[in-house]
């Protein structure tokens, strides 16, 4: 993900999110959980192409 991407969607936060980490989280996975956004591409997608005060889809 470029960084003034980032910076943009994240403000602060976004020096906390190392480009080279692969994190899983293994106890919800494993508990049967699915996210609406596997990964960060389809969440910002998502959150920036939703009007403000929008969420994520609702589950069907």
């Amino acid at each position: 993900m470029p960084a003034p991407i980032l910076r943009t969607t994240l403000g602060d936060m976004a020096g906390d999110v190392p480009a080279s980490a692969r994190v899983l989280p293994g106890r919800l996975l494993e508990s049967g959980f699915t996210f609406t956004f596997p990964d960060i591409e389809g969440a910002l997608t998502a959150a920036l192409a939703e009007p403000q005060g929008g969420g994520a889809p609702e589950a069907q």
